[in-house]
């Protein structure tokens, strides 16, 4: 995200005061707070005082929620389920997407045998947790095709026009200042001059699903993600001063 104009993710997010900003992507939160322990946020967009520094663009500022003299909890379940949502216009039937965002929040005064922490000591615990499940996709990919798997790119076009195979082991100087290499015979890569890697690696290349060149892989298969996060704040005061 951008504020006041500024360059992409040129921003800092500060957390109780901490910098909280991926270093490989500056503007991007380092972690995925839950909901439920964020108690206050602000934007600082311009003209910030000199406890900010380090950007020039903005900060997104969250506190996180403190315990008091009270035990408070909350229960929370956030729910996406294909089985409420509408078929789409020129779909045939409804793909399957399920998201479900859940938790727990409690805080309150930390109570210990022969220790009241009432006015003094504070705990705050959550946990969220976050489930995505979707159907598989609709898309196709591009894979080698049998024949190129074996060596074979008799067939290989760009358009309609043929793409040749230069052998690497016949590259010589062409006597003005270049080099220049041999064609292989009908585009044939004699499979004694495949890579112990390439041998190797081939084995695992997906068989295409049409005979296409490209776009020839009907991709099979489903989309899923986990994420458990548990936050813990204490707080102590160890005077009125």
């Amino acid at each position: 995200t951008q504020i006041n104009g500024s360059q992409n993710r040129s921003k800092e997010i500060l957390m109780d005061g901490i910098g909280s900003t991926s270093p490989e992507s500056g503007g991007l939160l380092f972690t995925y707070p839950p909901v439920e322990s964020i108690s206050e946020f602000k934007l600082v967009s311009s003209n910030f005082s000199s406890e900010y520094g380090r950007t020039g663009a903005g900060f997104e500022v969250y506190t996180t929620r403190s315990g008091g003299n009270q035990f408070h909890g909350s229960l929370w379940e956030y729910l996406r389920n294909d089985q409420f949502d509408a078929r789409g216009f020129i779909a045939r039937s409804r793909a399957v997407h399920r998201q479900n965002e859940f938790g727990a929040a409690i805080g309150g005064p930390v109570l210990l045998p022969g220790y009241n922490g009432r006015n003094r000591t504070f705990f705050h615990f959550v946990y969220n947790g976050y489930r995505y499940r979707a159907g598989a996709l609709n898309e196709l990919a591009t894979m080698p095709t049998l024949d190129m798997v074996r060596g074979d790119f008799s067939k290989a076009v760009r358009g309609s026009t043929p793409i040749v195979i230069y052998d690497p082991a016949t590259t010589r100087g062409d006597g003005a200042g270049g080099f220049t290499r041999t064609p292989f015979t009908g585009n044939l890569i004699p499979q004694n001059r495949f890579s112990t890697v390439s041998r190797n690696t081939l084995q695992f290349i997906p068989a295409p699903s049409n005979t296409n060149q490209s776009n020839n892989f009907q991709v099979v298969g489903a989309a899923s993600f986990t994420r458990d996060v548990y936050t813990v704040k204490g707080d102590h005061q160890f005077s009125e001063r």
